[in-house]
């Protein structure tokens, strides 16, 4: 499940929640009694114990992982649930980690991760976000039309970054810059450019994805759309990789792939106080996780 994850990292994470309290069911939980309270009230109260019982929330830009993620630990003895929560971009998955009610999980590209450390949006910021282990990595994507045979034709070109605030946005932004391209930036949601791209009214699209991507599956070679090679100098977080023809059949020759780099993603907690119930819950899906990520 986590591809990429570190037994030592997982390993310091798991003796920090060995002190948790064990993962219980409801039954295991007994409420006071509530004799004033008439039973539908009871009833209702009840039901809502048991649904939230074991329920942890996790944002990510998308939610195909965590979805999996949720139906691999549907069957599991420890009864978590996961509720799975599409986030507004990798920016603010950190913040919604940190302020939005229910969530206790968020998934980060590591550039994101290193731009908080870097710039916090307040300080003390590492007080409420922990680091729990290195999940997958995603590839950079810029795919343009054929005019385009280089990224130093893309100067001054419209090329769409995505939504501000999404990973895809943070990646663009760093790899141009690194590599001194200053494109005509658009942010619009990446179907939409993509319609754009095919019209020509774009010179070219960034996406940040593990491929092969849903999104640009179904290209097909008469519309002349190709992926541009990336290279030159970048940062260590930023790791090389190739686009092939068994990624893309459609778009990519079989002789030749496609330089381009990978972003890692990482998972994040809030920090809960220890004896609190949350930090309970986030702990069992700690140890849960490890659990299928040894498999």
């Amino acid at each position: 499940m986590a591809q990429n994850a570190s037994p030592t990292v997982l390993m310091a994470f798991c003796w920090m929640f060995a002190a948790a309290p064990v993962c219980a069911g409801p039954e295991h939980q007994a409420k006071p009694a509530a004799p004033r309270e008439d039973r539908e009230a009871i009833l209702r109260h009840n039901m809502r114990d048991q649904i939230n019982t074991g329920l942890v929330g996790i944002v990510s830009e998308g939610t195909d992982y965590t979805v999996d993620l949720a139906l691999s630990l549907a069957g599991e003895q420890n009864r978590l649930r996961v509720l799975p929560i599409a986030g507004a971009g990798a920016s603010q998955n950190a913040k919604d980690v940190i302020f939005a009610r229910g969530i206790d999980f968020g998934i980060l590209q590591t550039d994101v991760l290193d731009e908080i450390k870097r710039d916090p949006p307040f300080p003390g910021v590492e007080k409420y976000l922990q680091y729990v282990t290195q999940l997958y990595d995603q590839q950079l994507h810029i795919l343009v039309g054929g005019d385009v045979q280089s990224i130093d034709d893309l100067r001054g070109k419209k090329v769409n970054f995505g939504p501000r605030n999404s990973g895809t946005h943070t990646t663009a932004a760093a790899v141009f810059k690194t590599l001194g391209i200053e494109p005509d930036v658009t942010n619009l949601p990446h179907p939409l450019a993509l319609d754009k791209l095919r019209r020509g009214e774009i010179s070219a699209l960034v996406y940040v994805g593990t491929k092969p991507s849903r999104l640009l599956q179904d290209i097909r070679p008469e519309e002349h759309l190709h992926f541009l090679p990336i290279t030159g100098d970048l940062s260590p977080i930023y790791t090389a990789d190739t686009i092939t023809s068994d990624d893309y059949p459609e778009l990519v020759s079989r002789n030749t792939p496609v330089k381009t780099v990978d972003v890692g993603t990482v998972l994040v907690a809030y920090n809960w106080p220890t004896k609190s119930e949350r930090h309970q819950r986030v702990s069992c899906f700690v140890q849960a996780f490890l659990q299928i990520s040894r498999r």
